[in-house]
């Protein structure tokens, strides 16, 4: 978000009006910022700002409603990284049960057959990758990310969703449009109510001769109920880094960063080396 344009930091005297002012703080030094956050006039200003008609027009009163932050970790509050959710496939978090669902629907019907797919999912699901328009026919490479009938049908027809799916000749193929078509997604009242807790989605797919499948998928790879394991890393990294830096390089890096906890200082530096793009035709390793 562009917030950070307009303070005017580097003067001897530093204005906490609530806006525009606090809006530059990114553009401060680091003892300006240590400054400026440690200010109660700031913090206030911060706060009504989240929760006013200005800047965010009331962001936390229109997404979240009013509620309160809780103690940071070092304050006897809880850690979050427990919560922490992977992406086992290379789209946005929204799109991962999609991949999933599609996945499972393939082993039960060959795409060819399938009259009219009908998707029910959450609010966040629905408004952030199945919704618009343009999510039946991306032209970019976000959209196709964000296209919840792109993966849907990609996954269908491939058996998998890999970087390419998000090549320009692919997301544009206009041989897929027809499947897209077929897919209609909207809000189930259900699947809400149990979101963020369970994440789920409602798929009713028809065949061309009138059979239905039902699927309720639940909680992708990678959520907290259902966490990924090493070998469920190690085989997401290898998908996508291997094909830029090699078979050898890959497998050094995985060597490294697997042991990373007990790393030196030395170590620590030399396992981010490995991971340097730039580096790659100057590292020795080869494919």
């Amino acid at each position: 978000m562009p917030l950070v344009t307009e303070m005017g930091l580097a003067q001897p005297s530093i204005s906490f009006a609530p806006y525009p002012s606090w809006k530059g703080a990114f553009n401060a030094t680091p003892d300006e910022l240590k400054q400026l956050y440690g200010s109660r006039e700031f913090r206030e200003a911060f706060r009504q700002e989240l929760r006013g008609p200005g800047l965010f027009h009331g962001l936390w009163d229109l997404i979240t409603g009013p509620f309160e932050l809780p103690a940071l970790p070092t304050q006897g509050g809880p850690y979050c990284s427990a919560e922490t959710r992977l992406k086992y496939w290379p789209v946005e978090y929204n799109g991962q049960l999609p991949v999933w669902a599609a996945l499972e629907l393939r082993t039960q019907v060959d795409w060819r057959e399938l009259a009219d797919i009908k998707i029910g999912t959450y609010t966040f699901c629905y408004t952030e990758i199945g919704s618009e328009p343009e999510k039946w026919d991306p032209k970019t490479r976000e959209t196709a990310d964000h296209s919840l009938p792109y993966l849907f049908a990609k996954t269908l027809v491939d058996g998998t969703i890999t970087l390419a799916a998000f090549e320009e000749l692919a997301y544009r193929d206009p041989a897929l449009r027809p499947l897209m078509a077929k897919i209609h997604v909207a809000l189930d009242k259900e699947v809400d109510s149990i979101y963020p807790k369970i994440i789920s989605m409602k798929i009713t797919a028809t065949t061309t001769d009138g059979r239905r499948i039902e699927l309720w998928p639940r909680d992708p790879l990678g959520h907290v109920r259902h966490p990924m394991k090493d070998e469920d890393v190690t085989a997401k990294f290898v998908r996508t880094v291997e094909p830029l830096l090699g078979n050898s390089r890959t497998s050094a890096i995985l060597q490294r960063w697997w042991s990373i906890p007990q790393a030196s200082p030395s170590e620590l530096a030399a396992a981010l080396r490995l991971m340097d793009l730039h580096a790659a035709e100057n590292s020795g390793f080869h494919s």
